[in-house]
């Protein structure tokens, strides 16, 4: 099972195995807050930016983020390990900056079949 958190919020022994989903670490996170770092799953920086910069619409990011997820392969690599742990682990949280929506593991935790 896949379930969802803001690496800020302090761990909870429901979460099991607590997953970075970023492309960059978050400014003042200690490495002991997760579990695995697995920056392949963040949004490029370019999506990144056309978020931001508002030259994407959030539909136009979320789709373009799916294309990311289906056709890079470090991206296919990087869901085979999450499935792994999920195996392995029963439960995995998935975590970004963000606290609350929209964010980007919204979008993988719908697409993983779990949101």
């Amino acid at each position: 099972m896949f379930t969802e958190g803001c690496v800020y919020a302090p761990s909870s022994p429901k979460e099991g195995l607590r997953v970075l989903v970023m492309r960059t670490w978050p400014r003042g996170v200690r490495l002991d807050r997760v579990d695995l770092w697995l920056k392949e799953l963040g949004p490029t920086p370019d999506l990144l930016r056309g978020l931001e910069a508002r030259a994407l619409s959030w539909l136009a990011f979320e789709n373009a983020y799916l294309t990311q997820l289906t056709t890079r392969a470090e991206t296919i690599e990087a869901v085979a390990v999450l499935h792994d742990l999920e195996t392995r682990a029963g439960t995995v949280a998935l975590l970004c900056h963000e606290r609350q929506p929209p964010c980007h593991r919204f979008v993988l935790l719908k697409w993983l079949g779990a949101g």
